[in-house]
Parts: structure tokens; sequence; C-alpha cells
């Protein structure tokens, strides 16, 4: 049996399921996390939609559906009905939840893993104790993705809205198809999208063009710390929490900080975004700007807790002061650039 039919038929066998966004939740997570709840309760199944973070301005779809009153901010994951958990847009289980949580509590009923990053801790749990089903399109620009070919698998009406959330899966995680790593089924997927009731238009217009006062205020704080290294060709930000504080962060639209200021400055390779947490935690995202790179290798350096795409990527830092983080964050750049080659001089056919 195929990984889409076994997780097909866990949904058909059972009635309760968990679907957690995971931590710093992005457009494809939130858009992901949705859809599945539209086509479980297609199905007659109750559904309970998780955070066990802070929701950003990613959750801003309120032209498609309210998202507030459907997503529960929840530490640490709920556990007291037994459900089928299904985690998406992550393979590794500490990206889902900010607390530890057993896969083998007694009221997790099975574990389902639906992503397109390489394999996981989620997968290998399930591979050892046979308590679910996972699949695993790495390589797709985005999770959605994933999800539209299971839905066309199982037979799934694919509505109006459904199809609205996973357009937008793929209008995040491409950045308004800006990315690095398009492919043709990339814009297969949009053409089938846009045939069953969606319309790219409407993300620009509802999504990029669409910045907060907020925003443009936290991006002064943005550009007043900018660092920029001409020798390997990469900028970097760092914002304590006492200056994130002061801003609504659900307000605040770090893809466009990220995206559309920070990494388009000419001469550099990538930009990295890092923030302290209120728990003290570092957060880090780096975006490139050439695709010479891969930065989910990097973040990996960065961090055991690292990972994502070449030409996007994210890692968590713990047990650090937020100084000794971005000493860490900038010697691990300079280190990795160099051993690719990418010195001051050479000028690859990418970096103008």
């Amino acid at each position: 049996m195929d990984s889409a039919s076994s997780i097909y038929k866990i949904i058909q066998q059972y009635d309760n399921f968990v679907l957690p966004l995971h931590v710093s939740p992005d457009g494809d997570s939130v858009a992901s996390t949705l859809a599945m709840r539209e086509a479980l309760l297609s199905l007659g199944k109750r559904v309970r939609v998780t955070c066990d973070d802070k929701l950003g301005i990613e959750a801003d779809i309120d032209f498609i559906l309210s998202p507030d009153s459907i997503i529960q901010k929840e530490t640490p994951l709920p556990l007291d009905i037994p459900s089928v958990y299904i985690f998406m847009d992550g393979s590794e289980l500490y990206r889902f939840t900010q607390t530890s949580i057993d896969l083998n509590h007694p009221h997790i009923q099975r574990v389902i893993n639906i992503d397109h990053h390489p394999k996981g801790d989620i997968a290998d749990f399930i591979d050892k104790s046979g308590k679910g089903a996972w699949v695993n399109q790495d390589g797709l620009t985005a999770n959605t993705q994933v999800l539209l070919n299971l839905f066309k698998s199982w037979d799934i009406t694919i509505t109006d809205r459904i199809a609205k959330l996973l357009m937008y899966g793929i209008y995040s995680d491409t950045e308004g198809l800006q990315n690095s790593d398009l492919q043709t089924q990339t814009f297969t997927d949009l053409a089938t999208l846009t045939e069953l009731g969606a319309d790219w238009h409407e993300f620009v217009v509802n999504v990029t063009w669409n910045v907060s006062l907020d925003t443009m205020m936290l991006l002064k704080e943005y550009l007043s710390r900018l660092n920029l290294d001409e020798e390997y060709g990469f900028a970097w930000v760092v914002l304590p929490y006492w200056i994130l504080a002061q801003y609504d962060e659900s307000n605040i639209d770090f893809d466009y900080i990220k995206h559309r200021c920070l990494r388009v400055i000419k001469g550099i390779r990538f930009a990295a975004d890092i923030k302290e947490k209120e728990d003290g935690r570092i957060t880090v995202s780096l975006r490139a700007r050439t695709p010479d790179i891969d930065l989910g290798e990097l973040a990996k350096k960065i961090s055991a807790k690292g990972g994502g795409h070449p030409g996007a990527a994210g890692a968590i830092i713990e047990g650090m002061t937020l100084v000794e983080a971005e000493d860490h964050i900038v010697d691990a750049s300079r280190e990795y650039l160099s051993r690719k080659g990418f010195v001051k001089n050479p000028q690859p056919k990418y970096l103008v």
C-alpha cells in the first residue's frame, strides 16, 4: 500500500484529529493546516487546529476565511481527547511544540506526517513504531502541493476555498514566485488551482500590496541595525526582544521585511534575520538572493534545530546570549561561504 493510501485509510478509521501548526507558522503551514481541516470536515471528522506559538501576519487571510475563530493557542499540544495527530510542513517534532511531547502517549491514536522537506524524526518514529503513516515529497516548492496531490488521489472535492488555501501556500513559500527553487510542477499546480477557482491576483492585492504601518515602522529598526559583509556577500540584522516587544507581532509582515527589503541588497548572496524571543531563544531566518548556495545546509551548521530549502531556511538557537548567537551565525556563514569558494574578488554569474 502506498503512503497516500495508508494515510487515507487512517483518516477513514478515526473520528478525531489534531492539526498542529509548526512554531513561527508561515503561510504554507497555515494554508496546509486549514486546507486539511476543510477536507476532514467534508468527511464528517472532528478537527482541532492548534498552535504552540504566536500567530503572525501569515494567518491574516480573512479574504479566504477567518483563522482566528479556528486556530487555538495551546501549550503544550492538547492530549485530552484521543485523536490522530497530523503534522504538516515540518519533519522534526521540535518544529511543532516548545515543550516535549511523547508520541507514544495513549491519546495519540495515530501519527501522520505530510511534508516537502527531507525526512525527519517524525517519520522515523512512524517507521519504528508502526503507529501511523507519512508522505514526503521532498523537492516540491510548497507543502500545499503535496496536499493537492493527496486530495486528488483521495477524490476529495477541492472547493473554491480549498483551492485558494492551496494557492496561498504556494504564494507564501515561493514569496510570490520569486524564489530560486521554482519548478515546472509549481506552475502546473498553479494552473490547476486557477481552474478550480483560485485567483493569483487576489493574493497580490491582499498579501503583497497590503503592508501595515507597524511593519514600515519596524523596518526602520531593521535598516538602522543592518550589517553587511562585503567580503563574502551577506547581510544580517539582529533584533533584541525589547524592540519586538514594542510591536504587535501579529500585525508585522516579517516576510515583507525579509523578502522585499533585506535580501534584495545588491551584491549579497543571502540575508539573515536574527531575532530574540521572549523566552530567550534565538530564531534565525535565512533568505537567498542568488541560487548558488544551499541555506538549508548552512542552517544545519548554525544549529541542530536548523534546516530548510536551498533558497529559504531557518534555525533555532538555545543556550546562547544574543551577542554570542550573532557571532556564531556570522562565523558559521563565513566558514560555509569560504568552504564553497565564495571570496571577495571572483564574481559568480548571479552576483551582480
